[in-house]
C-alpha cells in the first residue's frame, strides 16, 4: 500500500477515480479555469480497468457524435504528448474491419459513408486488398472490408499518464492511495464534499469517474448509476514475426478483434453470453486493484476455434497467455455522464463500455463543460441525451438483478448485429401496461420505451427478423397507418411520462419552466417546449390544467427521470412546500384513439357529444365510461381527429378498452403500435424530441416558434432566444429515387450532401409513408445552405450489393407542407 498524503481542506471540484475518464475530466476542468480541482484515486492511477484495456484507437463509429469524439480524443493524446514530452505508445498500423455476410457489408459501407463525410480517411476495399494488408488472415469468406489508415493502438497506462501530467501542469492536485469513504451532503441533500481517511474535503461539485465502483459509491450517496462489470477476455499468441505490420483487425461477425502486440498477436473477444463479473456479489470488492479473473478454457474454446479460422497460423504457434479483466457496461451501451437527478452537485463520467480509451478525453471535455455550465447557471446547446445519466429511471435500474444480465448482453452487442428497432432481450418487463394480456392476445410485439413495455406493432406476437432493407414488419405497420388515416386506430400510450404538478404555486412554477403560457382555463391543454438558459430545447410536452392548482405534464417515454428532475430543480426556495411534482407515469394508463372515425366511435362508446363545439382541439373533458372516470384530451399528433384517454391504472382499464374494441369493428378500428405512430406524425409534419429536436436546437431552428409565448412572464431561456445563434434549419423532404418500402431504409445520422458533395446536414428521422406512397425525412440543414435547398441529396447503400457497388444517390425534394397537408389542400377529383 502507498502512503496517503494529507488532502486539502477544500476544492472547487473533487474528481473520484484515476483512470482515463477521471484524469481527462480533471484536465479539461483546469483548462476552464477550475485549477482548484482535486483528483482522488483509491490505489494507483489506472488500477481499475484502464490498465488492461486493449488500447485500440479506432476512428470509425456508427454515429456522428462518437466519430467526432474518437477523432478529438486521438488528437488530444497527440497534443498532450507533445506538450508534456511523454509518450503515449501510439502506433498507427491502420484498421481493417472485415465483413463476411451481406448485412455486415451493408453496415460497414454505411459507416464509411458517414465517416468520410465527417472528414475521416477511410474506404471500402476488396477481399483481395484486405488480404494484401493483412496477409496472415484467412479471407476466403470475406466479402469486403473497411480500411481506416489512421487507426492504431495506444498504451493505456502511458496515455493516462500523459493526460494526468498535463492536468498537474494545469494545477490539478492528484492524490493516489486516497479512497473516498463517503460523499458528504448538506441538510438539503446537496453535495458538500467528500470524506477520506486523511480528512474531509469541502466541495460543491463531486465527479464520480470511478469505473466499475461508480455504481456502489453513487448508491451510498443516494444516486443510481446503472452499470456492472463483465469479464472482457483476450489471449496472446506465441511469437508470430509475420504479424509485425498487422493492422488492427475487427471481425464483428466472429465477435473478435486482432492486434499486433510485441511480436505476438492479441485476440480479444466481445462475445454473446459474456460472463458477469462478481456475479454472486452485490458490490465490486474495494481492493480489486490491477485484478484479473481465472482462466476459463471451457468458455474460451469455441472462440479459440473461431480465431483459428480467421488466423490459421494460430494452429501452429499456439497461445502464450490468457487474460480476463473487468469492463463496465450500461443498459444501452452508451457511456453515462451528467449530473445525478437525486443528488445536486454529484456528477458522473463512467460506463464507457470498453470505449474509455477511444472516447475518454472527449468525454472529459464534455463533462467539464457540463459542470461549468451547471455552476454558472448556463445551458448547453448540445445533443448529449444519449449519454445523460438521466436517461435511466433509477427506481427500476437500481436492481442488480436487472443490470447484471443486461451488461452481459451489451458486451455481446458491441460486435453483434443489431437491426433497427431490435429490442434488448434481458431485463424486460420492468413496467407493464395494464392491458398487457389483452394486447398480447391481439398479437402485440413488445419493445421497451424507457423502462416501459409498449407495443411496436401488431402481428404474430413474435419479433420478426430485421434487416437494412425492407422490414418484415412493414406489412403490419402499413395496415395500422392506413387504418389511422382512413378509419380509426387504437394505440396503447401508457409509456408516456406523466407528471402531476400541484399546489398553490404550480402555475408560477410551470410558467417559468414552459415556453408557452399555461395560465389557461381549467381543462385547457397546451403544447409547449422546455428550454435551458441558452435557449436549447430540453423537452417538449403537453400541459393540461386539471384544476386551478393542478396540472398534468405529459412527455416522451424516455424523459421520465430527466423531466421530473428538471421541473423539481426549478422550484424556488420560496415555493418549497407550496408546489409538488409527482411522477404518475405508472399510475395512469393512456389510450390513443385517432382517425376520421374516432369521433363516431367514441360518441357511440361514451354516449356523449364529441363534436368540435363540445370537444374542441386542445381541450380536455372527464367523462364516465362504464363507471370509470376517463379524461379525454383532444390532440393532433397524427394529424387526424383524435383523443388521448387517461385512466387511473387501478381502475377498470380493461373494461374501458373492451368497450372501445367491442364496438370498433363497425368503425374500422385497428390496433396500432409505436412504429406506425412515428410514421403518422412524420406524415403530419410533426418533429419529435430525441429525433429531430434536442437541446442543441432552438425553437426557431426547428420551426417551433409557435410554442413560445414571448409576452408572458419570464421563463427559462427567453432572454437567450433573441441572440441565440442559428446554425441549422429543420426541413421536411421527400426522398426521390426510391424503389419502395425499405429501399432505401434511411437511418438517423445519414449525411445530407450539397451539389459539390460536401456534407451540409444530416437526416434526423425518416419513414416510408404507405398512405402517401413515398419516403419522407426530416433533416437538419446547415444555415450556410440558406434557401437553396434544391440539389441536396442523400446516399444509400444498395442492399445486397457487392463491396464495389456504388451508393445510390437520392435527390431530396423540400416540402413546403407535410404530405398530409398537401393531400387535404389538393382539389378532389
Amino acid at each position: 500500500a502507498g502512503v496517503t498524503k494529507a488532502v486539502p481542506a477544500a476544492a472547487r471540484c473533487v474528481v473520484v477515480g484515476g483512470g482515463v475518464a477521471g484524469v481527462s475530466a480533471a484536465y479539461h476542468l483546469a483548462q476552464r479555469g477550475w485549477t482548484d480541482t482535486v483528483l482522488l484515486e483509491r490505489d494507483r492511477l489506472t488500477s481499475g480497468t484502464t490498465w488492461h484495456a486493449a488500447g485500440l484507437m479506432g476512428r470509425i463509429a456508427g454515429s456522428a457524435r462518437v466519430t467526432k469524439m474518437r477523432r478529438e480524443s486521438a488528437e488530444l493524446y497527440q497534443q498532450l504528448a507533445a506538450e508534456t514530452g511523454k509518450e503515449t505508445g501510439f502506433v498507427q498500423y491502420g484498421g481493417l474491419t472485415i465483413a463476411t455476410n451481406p448485412e455486415r457489408l451493408h453496415l460497414i459501407k454505411n459507416w464509411a459513408r458517414l465517416a468520410s463525410a465527417l472528414g475521416t480517411d477511410c474506404r471500402i476495399v476488396s477481399p483481395e486488398e484486405a488480404k494484401a494488408r493483412a496477409p496472415i488472415l484467412n479471407t476466403t469468406d470475406v466479402q469486403g472490408a473497411l480500411w481506416s489508415p489512421d487507426d492504431g493502438q495506444i498504451n493505456p497506462v502511458d496515455a493516462t499518464t500523459v493526460v494526468a501530467a498535463a492536468a498537474k501542469r494545469s494545477g490539478v492536485k492528484i492524490f493516489e492511495h486516497t479512497p473516498v469513504v463517503q460523499i458528504l451532503k448538506d441538510d438539503e441533500g446537496r453535495v458538500c464534499g467528500v470524506q477520506t481517511p486523511s480528512g474531509a474535503i469541502a466541495a460543491e461539485t463531486v465527479l464520480l469517474a470511478c469505473g466499475m465502483w461508480t455504481r456502489q459509491i453513487a448508491g451510498d450517496a443516494g444516486a443510481v448509476a446503472p452499470l456492472w462489470p463483465c469479464e472482457h477476455e483476450y489471449f496472446l499468441t506465441e511469437a508470430i514475426p509475420e504479424a509485425a505490420d498487422l493492422p488492427v483487425v475487427r471481425s464483428y461477425d466472429e465477435h473478435l478483434y486482432l492486434k499486433h502486440d510485441a511480436g505476438k498477436v492479441l485476440v480479444g473477444l466481445f462475445e454473446d453470453g459474456a460472463k458477469v463479473a462478481f456475479k454472486d456479489q452485490s458490490r465490486v470488492p474495494d481492493d480489486f486493484s490491477f485484478g484479473s479473473f481465472p482462466d476459463d478454457m471451457d468458455h474460451l474454446e469455441p472462440h479459440l476455434l473461431t480465431a483459428m479460422h480467421r488466423l490459421p497460423v494460430l494452429a501452429e504457434r499456439g497461445i502464450s497467455s490468457y487474460f480476463s479483466g473487468p469492463e463496465s457496461f450500461t443498459p444501452d451501451g452508451n457511456e453515462m455522464i451528467g449530473e445525478f437527478p437525486d443528488v445536486p452537485g454529484l456528477f458522473v463520467a463512467a460506463g464507457y463500455c470498453s470505449h474509455g480509451i477511444t472516447c475518454g478525453p472527449a468525454s472529459g471535455r464534455m463533462i467539464a463543460e457540463w459542470i461549468e455550465a451547471s455552476a454558472e447557471g448556463k445551458g448547453l446547446r448540445e445533443e448529449w441525451f444519449g449519454m445523460d445519466v438521466r436517461r435511466f429511471h433509477g427506481m427500476h435500474w437500481g436492481d442488480e438483478a436487472r443490470i447484471k444480465p443486461r451488461a452481459s448482453e451489451i458486451l455481446g452487442r458491441q460486435y453483434g448485429m443489431t437491426f433497427p428497432h431490435e429490442p434488448p432481450r434481458t431485463a424486460r418487463g420492468m413496467v407493464h401496461s395494464p392491458l398487457r394480456d389483452a394486447l398480447t392476445a391481439r398479437g402485440a410485439v413488445w419493445a421497451v420505451a424507457g423502462c416501459h413495455e409498449r407495443p411496436e406493432y401488431f402481428g404474430t406476437g413474435e419479433h420478426l427478423p430485421g434487416s437494412w432493407g425492407e422490414q418484415a414488419w412493414h406489412t403490419y405497420t402499413r395496415d395500422e397507418c392506413l387504418a389511422a388515416r382512413n378509419a380509426a386506430a387504437l394505440f396503447d400510450q401508457s409509456s408516456f411520462t406523466k407528471l402531476v404538478v400541484h399546489g398553490p404555486e404550480a402555475e408560477a412554477l410551470l410558467q417559468r419552466v414552459c415556453s408557452a403560457s399555461v395560465a389557461r382555463a381549467v381543462n385547457r391543454c397546451v403544447y409547449t417546449l422546455v428550454l435551458n438558459p441558452a435557449g436549447g430545447i430540453e423537452s417538449e410536452c403537453t400541459v393540461t390544467r386539471l384544476a386551478p392548482d393542478r396540472f398534468l405534464l405529459v412527455s416522451g417515454s424516455a424523459m421520465r427521470t430527466k423531466d421530473a428532475a428538471w421541473v423539481r430543480e426549478a422550484i424556488a426556495p420560496s415555493e418549497r412546500g407550496l408546489v409538488t411534482v409527482d411522477d404518475a407515469t405508472e399510475e395512469l394508463a393512456v389510450l390513443g384513439v385517432y382517425g376520421p372515425a374516432a369521433r363516431g366511435l367514441l360518441e357511440t362508446v361514451v354516449g356523449a357529444d364529441f363534436s368540435d363545439e363540445a370537444m374542441p382541439a386542445g381541450w380536455a373533458k372527464t367523462l364516465d365510461v362504464h363507471g370509470v372516470d376517463v379524461t379525454f384530451v383532444r390532440t393532433a399528433y397524427t394529424g387526424e381527429v383524435g383523443w388521448e384517454l387517461y385512466i387511473a391504472a387501478e381502475d377498470d382499464v380493461l373494461g374501458v378498452y373492451n368497450a372501445i374494441v367491442g364496438l370498433g369493428d363497425a368503425f374500422g378500428l385497428q390496433h396500432g403500435g409505436a412504429l406506425a405512430l412515428d410514421t403518422l406524425r412524420l406524415e403530419a409534419g410533426h418533429p419529435r424530441w430525441g429525433a429531430d429536436i434536442s437541446a442543441a436546437e432552438t425553437p426557431a431552428e426547428v420551426g417551433l416558434g409557435h410554442a413560445v409565448s414571448p409576452r408572458k412572464p419570464a421563463f427559462v431561456g427567453r432572454d437567450a432566444l433573441p441572440t441565440a445563434a442559428t446554425t441549422k434549419k429543420l426541413q421536411l423532404f421527400k426522398v426521390d429515387a426510391v424503389e419502395g418500402p425499405g429501399k432505401p431504409y434511411l437511418l438517423p445520422g445519414e449525411p445530407v450532401f450539397n451539389p459539390s458533395g460536401e456534407r451540409v446536414g444530416e437526416i434526423t428521422s425518416a419513414a416510408y409513408s404507405f398512405c402517401f406512397d413515398g419516403l419522407y425525412a426530416f433533416a437538419h440543414v446547415e444555415s450556410s445552405v440558406g434557401s437553396a435547398l434544391e440539389g441536396l441529396t442523400v446516399r444509400s447503400t444498395v442492399h445486397g450489393g457487392a463491396h464495389d457497388t456504388p451508393d445510390r444517390v437520392h435527390p431530396l425534394v423540400p416540402q413546403a407542407q407535410s404530405p398530409l397537408a398537401q393531400s387535404r389542400a389538393a382539389p378532389s377529383v
